[in-house]
């Protein structure tokens, strides 16, 4: 599937930065043919080597996952940012009042206590920035860590070399790097799902409420030279409560074979981007803007939201 058509965008654009409040982004991936060509040789010549996966681990983190320059973030302009974290931990805990667990979908069953830790490879967050008002005023209505919220993309790498593919393959669903995204994906969907529930119960003129098929998360599973994208969306009850998750295959691909195994993966990495920034923050930006109106958190009020 192209992600032009998954997301109803236009075509790929000759620079993202020409789009609609992109100028300021350096996350998207911009290569040319020759370049395409380098990077599909490259992973040919480690596949040839028998490299161990930690290789394609840096070599797909160095030239593929693009970061925002942090000096930039300290900035108020208006504009949506995204924080890119390593090993970030997931973990729901006493002092994370507002970053949760799931719970169990079956109500006969009791909550199981929360003891371990997750902490994906890479993920993908907004700028608390980006809000117009102040970390500390974000914090009181959706989890807010080192400046970022409400993560839209994670990565995971597959570091067992023997991990078993399907004929097809696309990610085995049973091999760990999936597991760990599923875990994660699920805690960061479910808690972007807490901030639209929340705003949900607020009535507002000014807000329009998000549509649920808005509520999202994407990710990504890399095992040397292959690759499966993924994305996460909630299951509501007839109350639009919380009724689980579901993780859903979108593409797969390989680094190596052609280049438009190179080019597919660019493509998915920058509309995901897109979403984000264009679609995924905005209406971040708006329920946080409704919750702070309504509840006016004590000591935090009186502020001006954009």
């Amino acid at each position: 599937m192209q992600p032009f058509v998954y997301f109803g965008t236009s075509e790929r654009p000759a620079e993202y930065k020409q789009s609609p409040g992109l100028d300021h982004a350096t996350v998207f991936l911009a290569f040319t043919s020759t370049e395409f060509e380098r990077h599909q040789k490259e992973f040919d010549h480690m596949l040839l080597l028998r490299h161990e996966d930690p290789q394609y681990r840096v070599y797909v983190m160095v030239h593929f996952l693009k970061a925002e320059w942090r000096s930039k973030m300290v900035i108020q302009d208006g504009r949506f940012y995204v924080q890119f974290f390593t090993q970030h931990s997931f973990e729901p805990a006493w002092d994370k009042s507002y970053w949760k667990a799931p719970p169990r979908v079956k109500p006969s069953h009791a909550p199981a206590p929360w003891t371990w830790d997750i902490q994906p490879d890479f993920t993908y967050w907004l700028t608390a920035q980006d809000f117009s008002v102040s970390e500390c005023i974000v914090a009181a209505v959706t989890y807010v860590e080192c400046f970022s919220a409400s993560p839209y993309f994670t990565i995971e790498f597959e570091n067992d070399t023997h991990t078993l593919r399907s004929q097809d393959e696309r990610g085995d669903v049973h091999s760990p790097a999936v597991k760990r995204l599923a875990a994660a994906g699920a805690i960061a969907l479910y808690n972007r799902f807490l901030l639209w529930e929340r705003a949900r119960q607020h009535d507002s003129t000014d807000w329009n409420v998000t549509p649920e098929e808005t509520i999202r998360h994407f990710g990504l599973t890399v095992h040397q030279h292959l690759y499966t994208f993924w994305v996460f969306r909630p299951h509501f009850d007839v109350h639009w409560k919380w009724a689980g998750c579901g993780m859903a295959y979108l593409t797969f691909g390989k680094f190596n074979s052609n280049t438009w195994g190179l080019i597919r993966f660019a493509d998915w990495i920058n509309e995901i981007h897109r979403w984000g920034m264009t679609v995924h923050a905005p209406a971040v930006k708006e329920e946080v803007n409704v919750c702070l109106k309504a509840e006016r958190p004590i000591r935090l009020w009186p502020i001006v939201l954009a």
